[in-house]
């Protein structure tokens, strides 16, 4: 079995945005994937973003006001895969990203990809 990938995605955007990048996640070829979405507490679009919550993808509320940083370190904090992405809420990924990316580290023998 392929090695667990967190894709580790902070989001302050409307939901719509957001399912976008969900998507993209959704359609990985990558099968052992966990995408961990990390918003403020007090997030208007909060209860929005619960309804995607299931299954490989996980929601943690950071403190309100919260910097980038501390959001980062939550997102790391909750993450279990022995590789990190980084999943952009407004980005759009092609299905063979993750694989692509593994597959680079994998044949380089590198610790990571850009």
């Amino acid at each position: 079995m392929q090695p667990l990938i967190s894709c580790l995605c902070l989001t302050k955007n409307d939901p719509s945005i957001v399912k976008e990048a969900i998507n993209c996640f959704n359609n990985q070829t990558y099968l052992n994937k966990e995408l961990i979405l990390v918003t403020d507490e007090k997030n208007p679009h909060l209860e929005a973003l619960e309804t995607f919550v299931g299954g490989k993808i996980k929601l943690f509320k950071a403190p309100h006001g919260s910097v980038i940083g501390t959001l980062r370190n939550i997102s790391l904090d909750n993450a279990n895969g022995k590789y990190i992405a980084t999943w952009d809420d407004d980005d759009i990924s092609f299905n063979d990203r993750l694989t692509e990316q593994y597959n680079s580290i994998i044949k380089s023998g590198k610790k990571f990809v850009i």
